[in-house]
């Protein structure tokens, strides 16, 4: 009786820890599809990403590439729909 109770503790347990892991990677790497209206507004929330990104990490976002944003129901990702360096040079903050 003691061992099928300990087992069946056991997968429950191994259940929630998964089911928590689960739920941790998705958040760190579940970047949404952003809906836009315009490029314009596009752009303004690529190189605010860029901007917080640069200023946070040195790094430019790790989605830049990929197809985060929806410019009037095409995906589009942020290094296609800005014209600047795909480095932080330009986001970087100003030395004062």
């Amino acid at each position: 009786m003691k061992k099928g109770l300990s087992q069946t503790l056991y997968l429950v347990i191994v259940a929630v820890v998964l089911l928590i892991l689960a739920l941790v990677l998705l958040t760190i790497f579940g970047g949404s599809m952003t809906t836009v209206s315009s490029l314009t507004e596009a752009g303004n929330l690529c190189r605010t990403q860029a901007m917080a990104s640069c200023a946070a990490t040195n790094n430019m976002p790790y989605n830049w590439n990929m197809n985060t944003v929806n410019v009037g129901g095409v995906p589009k990702s942020c290094s296609s729909i800005t014209t600047v360096p795909q480095n932080c040079a330009l986001y970087a903050p100003i030395s004062t």
